[in-house]
């Protein structure tokens, strides 16, 4: 059993790195299509106007996405993992989190996350 759950492990984090890549891909390229199109079903409509709006005011508060690295999966709760990675951007760093859903497509989402937790993770971080 423990074998599975790594295999299961290694996948789920291959699929949050590769989820990250066409966020940072669309998001750079101020795609917000594109980066509504990561977002899941159970969003509806708010995510693509979520993201027309993101998409004005991230890049000026933010910069582009210089390069980011996979930190852990933080585990809120039993029912809801968020996947942290540290964003290097323009203009500052911090933590983003993210779930996937069964079809790899963004659950939650939190663009600069932050709690006591994630913020002492951050300040190890090089």
């Amino acid at each position: 059993m423990a074998c599975q759950a790594g295999i299961s492990y290694a996948r789920k984090r291959d699929d949050c790195e590769k989820a990250m890549r066409k966020f940072v891909s669309y998001y750079n390229a101020g795609n917000a299509n594109g980066v509504a199109s990561l977002f899941s079903d159970s969003w509806g409509e708010s995510k693509n106007s979520i993201w027309q709006a993101g998409m004005r005011s991230n890049p000026e508060d933010y910069g582009k996405i210089l390069s980011y690295k996979y930190v852990t999966v933080d585990s809120i709760s039993d029912d809801n993992r968020i996947t942290l990675f540290k964003v290097v951007a323009v203009k500052r760093s911090f933590m983003l989190g993210f779930d996937l859903d069964d079809k790899m497509k963004f659950g939650n989402f939190r663009f600069h996350t932050s709690s006591k937790h994630i913020d002492s993770l951050f300040s190890v971080l090089p």
